[in-house]
């Protein structure tokens, strides 16, 4: 993926229209996008080496649950980890939080494409910034 990490997004889906249209959205935003339907072609591209900046999955896909994806993404080598897990889903969460799914942002569908833009580029500006700063 270009864009050294920054604004690169896999974005995995189930719902194959959902995942294009998200995918295009952000491509016009500027982000470098990768879109699949499926768990486990989402974990084949990231076991393969993808290495994108964002990985925006939906909680519940065909193949597996989005919570395999997240902790299978988790354990990757560092460079090639997600720096940033977006979970999304239609189902009514109930005791789910983005703490037990282990991600960093969780958001019930219907999202906002822009907010949901607004608030991955955030945090990514602000993860890329953090690891620049000296530790004290």
């Amino acid at each position: 993926m270009t864009n050294a990490r920054g604004k690169s997004v896999l974005v995995c889906d189930d719902e194959k229209d959902l995942a294009e249209e998200l995918g295009e959205f952000l491509a016009e935003l500027g982000w470098s996008v990768r879109v699949c339907n499926s768990g486990q072609e989402a974990e084949r591209l990231l076991r393969d080496g993808l290495a994108p900046g964002c990985l925006l999955t939906d909680l519940s896909l065909g193949d597996m649950e989005g919570s395999h994806l997240v902790a299978m993404a988790r354990g990757l080598p560092e460079l090639i980890r997600p720096r940033l897990i977006v979970v999304i889903t239609g189902n009514i969460l109930g005791c789910a939080t983005k703490k037990s799914l282990d991600a960093d942002l969780l958001r019930v569908k219907p999202i906002d494409p822009v907010t949901l833009a607004q608030e991955m580029e955030d945090m990514l500006f602000n993860e890329i910034l953090d690891a620049r700063l000296p530790t004290r």
